[in-house]
């Protein structure tokens, strides 16, 4: 799975038992990313039905 993820959260993550693969993204692929994560996170809420929203 690729996903975008804050800082100590590898860290977090990669306990006993877990695998994590970590790379640096370059200045263009880092904004298509954050670009993509935007357009994921407001299409939830749109999505959800009443009971889903908090």
């Amino acid at each position: 799975m690729n996903t975008l993820v804050r800082s100590k959260i590898p860290e977090i993550i990669e306990q006993p038992g877990n695998r994590l693969e970590v790379r640096t993204l370059s200045a263009v692929e880092y904004l298509q990313s954050l670009k993509n994560k935007l357009i994921k996170e407001s299409q939830e809420p749109a999505q959800a039905n009443s009971n889903n929203i908090s």
